[in-house]
């Protein structure tokens, strides 16, 4: 998402304050970021009208509350609600089950709490907003083209009436 002052929006999505906080603290080293963080899938799906570019998504989010939704829950929420938001799902565990499963409900990667993790969901969102400007990039390119192909085209329009009209015009 693009903002007056080119910043992508993020959403936090953990139970797990502490882990917020690392997370947030760690992100806001980036200044094109704008953070927000939310304690459940719920939350997070009821600020979706905010269009997050990136929600970084705990898979266990009923670890505290067990009436909460769970991350692939909210996964699958986020995709039947826009596709095109990009999720990063975070676990604690180290599983290849847990990757595959937040995979197959097209979570964009998976990443193991801790210091690495961190770094990862860093790294990653860095990429995934080079990925939008060279989109935004290309679309820009692409309109002015269509732009420039018009122009062309009324150029030759008006030459060919002008010549269908006033044929000495362009005898030389």
């Amino acid at each position: 998402m693009k903002t007056n002052t080119n910043q992508m929006s993020v959403f936090l999505v953990d139970d797990d304050p502490m882990h917020n906080k690392a997370m947030e603290h760690n992100l806001s080293t980036n200044p094109f970021l704008k953070i927000k963080k939310y304690t459940s899938g719920e939350e997070c799906l009821e600020n979706l009208n905010e269009n997050p570019k990136v929600i970084v998504l705990d898979y266990h989010l009923d670890s505290v509350n067990k009436e909460a939704m769970n991350g692939i829950n909210v996964l699958r929420k986020i995709k039947t609600t826009n596709p095109a938001i990009t999720v990063i799902m975070l676990s604690s565990q180290d599983s290849l089950q847990v990757a595959k499963n937040s995979i197959k409900y097209d979570a964009y990667d998976y990443i193991i709490k801790g210091e690495s993790g961190m770094l990862r969901a860093n790294h990653l969102i860095k990429n995934i907003r080079k990925q939008c400007l060279t989109e935004n990039d290309l679309n820009e390119y692409k309109t002015y083209s269509r732009v420039l192909v018009g122009i062309v085209i009324l150029i030759t329009a008006f030459t060919l009436t002008l010549n269908h009209f006033y044929p000495k015009l362009f005898e030389f």
